[in-house]
């Protein structure tokens, strides 16, 4: 028979699971949305946690959401201090995962990885 304390720890585990889940799920949605206003969507990938951990990757791993990318992203994180509009748009990518008291690191010069803060 399960304890009230058992109990009460798998339920903040189910919670604390879902939690993850929304997080990632908002953030890449945000984060889509601003690739289309801006028109930096192509050549871009997400992965969850598991998906990224399953590549064996040097970096990256452990964080929320994971994402590749190429094309005209690759160069507004990359070059993007070279123009007024470049940066402009560099910092509002770092800025998107805030609201989820996550930030971005980035491990290769074609990936982003999203922490907790």
């Amino acid at each position: 028979m399960a304890t009230n304390h058992h109990i009460r720890d798998h339920k903040q585990e189910v919670t604390t699971m879902a939690n993850e889940i929304e997080v990632e799920t908002l953030l890449k949605l945000k984060i889509q949305h601003w690739l289309q206003e801006n028109d930096l969507g192509t050549d871009v990938y997400f992965y969850s946690m598991e998906e990224w951990e399953a590549r064996m990757e040097k970096y990256g791993n452990g964080a929320v959401l994971n994402m590749e990318f190429e094309g005209n992203l690759y160069t507004v994180i990359n070059c993007g201090f070279e123009t007024r509009e470049g940066q402009a748009l560099y910092e509002e990518f770092v800025a998107l995962p805030e609201e989820f008291g996550l930030y971005v690191d980035f491990g290769h010069a074609w990936s982003a990885h999203f922490y907790h803060v």
